[in-house]
């Protein structure tokens, strides 16, 4: 009887890198382990969890005690100066708050998430991320991803994606730094700026999020299945004589 031969496409396949998790950890901060989610799920959901919660206790302590958003609806601009000295004002000046301390322990949690990211990328050895071997992937974590996180999706398919997640990243920080750098400059030159770049990469953040989630939800089942083997080719049985 004829005997069906392995398709070399469906064979194992994997190896990571171990000098692009470590600079993946210093680009998207916890997220990143989507690069090797199927083995570090638990350190991904944990990490992101202790971010958020360090982050809304910063951002309290910034809209709250720091009243950013009164500057800014009373059109004035926020020198770094005024912001040095309302921060050294609010820290010793005026003695500590609880806002105060709940910034300095989210800050300090921020550090500590990013340090265990990185620590663990260093500490494994090379070989090791060489060795990783996927197990199949799965379309609803990459859409739920899309959905939360936009471009870093395509960490989760970085082998296929790497040039679409880049793209994302260099738009994000572009779409966030220029309009954020005009609340502390006032200048025509920074006002340019944000109209030729800031605006313009807002919007193309808006619109790459939109396409990160239509690009992983119309990839079908084989493709993450097969993944990272080449997902365009058919599959095809070779009968043995």
């Amino acid at each position: 009887m004829a005997k069906k031969t392995r398709d070399p496409a469906k064979a194992p396949a994997g190896g990571k890198n171990k000098r692009e998790a470590i600079l993946l950890g210093l680009a998207a901060g916890p997220v990143s382990w989507l690069y090797t989610y199927d083995k570090d799920k638990a350190r991904l959901w944990t990490g992101l969890a202790l971010e958020v919660v360090a982050w809304v206790a910063i951002f309290t302590f910034l809209l709250g005690d720091l009243k950013l958003l009164a500057f800014v609806n009373y059109g004035e601009s926020l020198s770094l100066g005024e912001l040095a000295d309302t921060i050294r004002y609010l820290a010793w000046d005026r003695g500590p708050s609880l806002s105060l301390y709940a910034a300095y322990a989210g800050a300090s949690t921020v550090l500590l998430v990013r340090a265990w990211l990185l620590f663990d990328r260093s500490l494994k050895p090379a070989k090791q991320y060489k060795l990783y071997r996927h197990r199949p992937l799965n379309r609803t974590v990459a859409v739920l991803a899309a959905v939360m996180f936009a471009y870093n999706t395509w960490l989760y398919t970085y082998e296929k994606d790497r040039r679409k997640f880049w793209l994302g990243f260099v738009v994000a920080v572009a779409a966030i730094t220029v309009p954020v750098s005009t609340i502390f400059v006032e200048s025509k030159a920074v006002d340019l700026i944000l109209i030729w770049i800031g605006i313009p990469a807002v919007l193309a953040a808006a619109g790459i999020h939109v396409w990160a989630i239509i690009n992983v939800a119309t990839r079908d089942d084989d493709w993450y299945r097969a993944y990272p083997a080449n997902p365009s080719a058919e599959p095809k049985r070779h009968m043995a004589k």
